[in-house]
Order: structure tokens, then C-alpha cells, then sequence
């Protein structure tokens, strides 16, 4: 495997300057910044969409690419943790103008003019080098997962970019080969600084010469060092190697730097986020932050609580979400019905609740979509039996008169029936002659594992309370075919585009869907 150098270019990662202006608003309120405010909505909504823009870097650097569960986890909590280091020293940079010569608190209007100017620092100039180097750091972690599965069966090679761009204690590396187990790999894995393109490339053993050790340590000193007017290394915080220590961004990076509140708020955050509650209680205490009023999950185990607050907690990270009333568990329904053997859920917007069976837990209901000629068969046979027992039907008809009218009844209904096969039959002849591919009954079926399926229903529901809650309009312009279930009511077509939005990403999401779901994220 070589790491790529150009993955991500170009792109530009986005934190919203209305998610700044409304930080620096909590900040003006509260006259103040402390460490636990970083817990608070508004600055959590800044962690969360720096996080999320750089974890698109991630993502881009990662893909197609095989590592372990336990690596890709870490990955993502050093981002999340890299992100709220980060907040907190551009929101304390920011309260230093919180105050006029006086030590009055400056009104909103004079503190944001003044103070909005960190914005682009941070969250633009600063955020597109971290964006680049994500990449990079993902791609190399990438590859020394698959480094170490293949072992020592290939020496290591460092390449430059090889043109007059590359830093000249780099280029000095250019070529520089030495086994796969050589310390030398810990602390110049690229990428070694901020924009840096070089990479390394597995060669096979006694192709090159290997470069003398005892040169090694210097070259790796001069790779490494970058004195700033202070007479600090700014260039040594990049001696990692992402793929050994599991992390994206260098462990002595200055932003790691802060006070032991601040560092206890960052891991208390990091913990909700990527570690599942250990307690009832505490999925209580979470989903009441995540904007639940009351929430009933006594009849739910720990494992399962957690699926669902884990949702919650991802749709209700901007502070929007407002619900009366949350249920997991069994035989439960809105009003008087039973939904006993329902799988999925339940949303009822005039009382603002959410109901989710337990019982979907227990039933898989993976199903590959069908394809159209197979989808026609099956009608096309039921259609047969259908029309058999109307003929059975009418042969009893006048032979007990007291069963007539039942008869009938049966008879219409099968006639039903026919005619709403048939109906099926030429939509489906119609989507073959538009091109089109086949589609699941629910979204919910195109994933394997139970967990992922409720999951996946969980977001169903929450699509829904967002349908109601956002600017969507009555009627889309683009109706693109996602589920059987997304086609009967504009309600479920966007309930079942959320939930595909939240499981797999936006690519595929019609425009006008995803600028909805994006503004509510």
C-alpha cells in the first residue's frame, strides 16, 4: 500500500459563523469563561462541527481501507478530544475581550464585532491545515494497520513529493529505507508537519540498500526541527506515528496544553460520546440533556438503552430536540393501541412522543430488496390464488343463503386485492422502463446486524419529529426512490431519507433533503 499525498485537496471544512456568534452570545451572557462551559449546548454545537469537519478528513483518508474496530474508535475519540482542546483555547483567547478598560462586560453587539474576528483564525486558515493533516494522519494510520498485518515482509521506504515545495530537511529522507520493525518508523511516519505530502512505501526486502542506522538518527533530528524566535521546536510535536499510537493529531501538539478542569471536561465530553452509560441513570441523566422531558426505559437493559440514547443524543446535539415523552419497551403504543408485535416505532407529533418496541430486538429482518421480475412473480401468483378462491366463492354462493353475504364480502375483497396486485405490476414495469434499481420495503431491512436495524428505526422516528420541526416543504421536487414504506406519504419518504442520512452519510440524499438535514445538524 503507498499513502496517497493529494487526498482531501481542495476540499474546505466548515464550522458555521451562526455556531460562533452563538458561543460568543453564551459567552457575553455568562460574562465569563470556565472550563465546565464547554459542556454547555451552544459550545458543545462548536466541538461538534469542528469535530464532524475534520472527521470528513478522516473519513476521506480511511476509505476502503481495512482496520480494526478498535483503531477506527480511537481515531474518532482523538478527533473529538483534539476538537475540544482546541474549543477551549479559542474560547479563552476569546474572553480576554469579553471586558472594556473598566471590567464591564461589553455589550453583544461590540463584543462580537471584536471578538468575530477569531473565527476565520480558527475555525477557517487553521481548520483547513488540521482538515489536510487529518487526511494524511488518517491515511497513514491506514496503512500501518496494513504494514503490520503483512509483518516483515517488506522494508520501508520514505518518499517526498519530489518537487520544490518539499522542506529541505525532508528531501534528505527522500529514499531513506530500513525494516519494517525499525524504531526510526515512530517518529517519522508522515505526515511530519502541516502540509506535509511525503509518504512511505512498502518495498520488497533486498531491492534497496538499507540507509546506514548510524545516519538515521540525525536525519530524523533535522526532519523533526523547526526553531521558532522563542527558540522552541515547533516540528517535534510531529514525531508519531498515527497507525502505532492510534490518534490523529501528536500527542505534544499545543492545543493538549491546558488546565486540569478543562482536560477533565474534554474527557467527561469524549466519555458521553464515544463510551455507552453505565447506568440507567445515567442514559436518564444524558437523554434529559439531549432535550427528552420524560423518558421510560425500565423495561430495557443497559446493552439496549444505549442504542437508543446514543441516537438521541446525536439528533439532539444542537439543543433543537424537544420531546414530551421517550418509551423503550414492550406492548406499548400510542393511546390505547398495542404495538406488541410491531417492529420499530411509534411517533405521535400533537403529544411530542416516541415510542420503540423492545420487541425489535429480537426479530433480524435483514432482507435483500427483490428484484423487479422476482417482485412480479410474487404478484402475479397471488394474483392466481386470488382469483381461484373467488372462483370457490361464487360456487357456494345460493347454497346457504345465510352465508351469502360473507361470501360476498370475501369476494369484494379478494377483488381488492387483485386489483391492487395489478396496480404493483405496472409500477414496477414502470420503474423498469425508467431504469431504475429495486428498493427495500423499509430501509431498516438493508442492515444485517439487530442493533444497526434499531438504530436505524430510531432515526425513522426522530425523521419524523424533524419533518415537523424544520422548514420542509408539503411536497418535494425530487423524488428519488429509497423504500416501498418511503413511497406511500411525503412524512415516511423523508422519515426513511433521515434515517439513511444518519446510517450511511449523505451520498445519495436528493439536494433538497440534505440542505434540511444538514441545517439541522
Amino acid at each position: 500500500m503507498t499513502l496517497a499525498a493529494d487526498g482531501g485537496k481542495g476540499k474546505k471544512p466548515v464550522v458555521r459563523l451562526s455556531t460562533f456568534r452563538n458561543v460568543a452570545k453564551h459567552l457575553q451572557k455568562a460574562g465569563n469563561f470556565r472550563p465546565d462551559m464547554l459542556e454547555d449546548q451552544p459550545i458543545r454545537t462548536l466541538i461538534d462541527e469542528i469535530t464532524d469537519a475534520l472527521m470528513e478528513g478522516v473519513n476521506i483518508g480511511l476509505k476502503d481501507a481495512d482496520i480494526p474496530t478498535e483503531m477506527t474508535d480511537k481515531l474518532g475519540r482523538d478527533v473529538f478530544v483534539f476538537s475540544g482542546c482546541k474549543t477551549y483555547h479559542e474560547l479563552r483567547e476569546a474572553s480576554q475581550l469579553l471586558r472594556d478598560a473598566e471590567g464591564r462586560v461589553k455589550p453583544f453587539s461590540k463584543f462580537f464585532e471584536e471578538v468575530k474576528q477569531i473565527h476565520p483564525e480558527y475555525n477557517e486558515r487553521y481548520l483547513e491545515a488540521e482538515y489536510e493533516f487529518a487526511v494524511h494522519s488518517a491515511q497513514s494510520a491506514a496503512q500501518w494497520a496494513e504494514i503490520e498485518r503483512d509483518g516483515d515482509d517488506y522494508d520501508l521506504q520514505y518518499r517526498t513529493a519530489n518537487d520544490g515545495k518539499v522542506r529541505p530537511a525532508h528531501a534528505k529522507l527522500e529514499g531513506l529505507t530500513r525494516p519494517q520493525d525499525d524504531p526510526c518508523w515512530s517518529e517519522i511516519m508522515p505526515p511530519n508537519g502541516w502540509k506535509c505530502r511525503c509518504r512511505v512505501v512498502q518495498v520488497r526486502k533486498g531491492k534497496y540498500d538499507y540507509t546506514d542506522w548510524n545516519e538515521v538518527p540525525q536525519l530524523v533530528r533535522e526532519a523533526t526541527t523547526d526553531i521558532d524566535s522563542l527558540g522552541r521546536n515547533r516540528a517535534e510535536m510531529f514525531r508519531f506515528n498515527p497507525g502505532k499510537d492510534k490518534v490523529i493529531f501528536p500527542k505534544h501538539h499545543p492545543y493538549y496544553n491546558l488546565s486540569i478542569k478543562a482536560k477533565e471536561a474534554v474527557e467527561r465530553l469524549a466519555d458521553n460520546r464515544f463510551v455507552g452509560a453505565k447506568t440507567k441513570d445515567q442514559v436518564m441523566e444524558r437523554l434529559k440533556k439531549a432535550g427528552i422531558r420524560n423518558a421510560d426505559i425500565s423495561e430495557a437493559s443497559i446493552e439496549q438503552a444505549n442504542v437508543l440514547l446514543e441516537a438521541i443524543e446525536d439528533v439532539g446535539k444542537n439543543g433543537r430536540l424537544k420531546l414530551n415523552e421517550l418509551i423503550l419497551g414492550y406492548n406499548v403504543g400510542p393511546g390505547s393501541t398495542k404495538i406488541k408485535q410491531r417492529i420499530g416505532g411509534h411517533y405521535n407529533d400533537g403529544k411530542k412522543q416516541i415510542y420503540i418496541n423492545l420487541e425489535s430486538f429480537k426479530s433480524n429482518i435483514f432482507k435483500k430488496p427483490i428484484s423487479f421480475k422476482e417482485g412480479i412473480a410474487i404478484r402475479e401468483n397471488k394474483i392466481e390464488r386470488a382469483q381461484k378462491s373467488i372462483e370457490q366463492y361464487r360456487e357456494k354462493l345460493g347454497k346457504n343463503t345465510r352465508l351469502d353475504k360473507e361470501l360476498k364480502a370475501y369476494i369484494k375483497k379478494e377483488q381488492s386485492n387483485i386489483s391492487d396486485w395489478t396496480y404493483q405490476i405496472e409500477k414496477i414495469n414502470d420503474k423498469i422502463k425508467r431504469g431504475e434499481q429495486p428498493i427495500p420495503d423499509v430501509i431498516t431491512c438493508l442492515f444485517e446486524d439487530v442493533k444497526s436495524q434499531v438504530k436505524c428505526a430510531i432515526y425513522h422516528e426522530l425523521g419524523h419529529y424533524i419533518h415537523h420541526h424544520s422548514d420542509a416543504p408539503e411536497y418535494f421536487k425530487e423524488k428519488k426512490p429509497i423504500s416501498v414504506y418511503g413511497e406511500t406519504t411525503s412524512g415516511e419518504y423523508f422519515a426513511e431519507w433521515f434515517a439513511s442520512y444518519k446510517m450511511n452519510g449523505k451520498d445519495g440524499v436528493p439536494d433538497e433533503l440534505l440542505t434540511i438535514f444538514e441545517k439541522w445538524d
